[in-house]
């Protein structure tokens, strides 16, 4: 993928990214919004179909790490991926490094995730914080409202944030 004079390159996530895959969340992210790294060395083997990363000629920087899941369900922040019977691609954790922003990564990333995706897979969903909800807006999600105990594990993540859904076309 060429963007600018920069060259992109999306590959699936691997367990020696996990590295960088942190350095990239602590710069991105809020310090209540940072996972411990054995929480990502859990997901990428629970999930590692559904893990991805962005390389330019410096290295990884971005991420999207996701799961299967069902509508209406969130991990809470810092939990574990539970497979399940499964509708929904749930994008856990999206960031891109400041140094590639602008490049259009991060729709880059979802559109690529949301392609790989096998025919019962109907939704994608996601949980938005640190003012993103527009980002996820101009791509077609959409705020939904939760049952009380999912309420409970949105309540883990940073505030304010929201649970998000999209149908995918197939």
């Amino acid at each position: 993928m060429r963007c600018g004079e920069s060259m992109f390159q999306i590959r699936a996530m691997q367990h020696g990214d996990i590295e960088t895959v942190m350095q990239i969340q602590a710069e991105c992210y809020v310090l209540d919004a940072i996972e411990p790294q054995s929480t990502f060395i859990d997901r990428l083997h629970t999930s590692p179909k559904t893990a991805w990363v962005v390389e330019d000629t410096l290295g990884v920087c971005a991420y999207l790490v996701g799961y299967y899941s069902t509508v209406g369900n969130i991990t809470p922040l810092g939990g574990r991926f539970k497979p399940t019977l499964s509708n929904c691609l749930y994008l856990h954790d999206l960031a891109i490094l400041p140094r590639v922003a602008g490049q259009r990564l991060g729709v880059t990333l979802v559109n690529t995730a949301l392609s790989q995706q096998p025919d019962h897979i109907q939704y994608t969903a996601l949980v938005s914080i640190q003012n993103s909800v527009s980002f996820w807006q101009k791509i077609g999600f959409e705020t939904q409202a939760l049952d009380t105990d999912q309420t409970e594990n949105l309540q883990t993540y940073p505030q304010p944030a929201f649970y998000m859904l999209k149908r995918l076309i197939k």
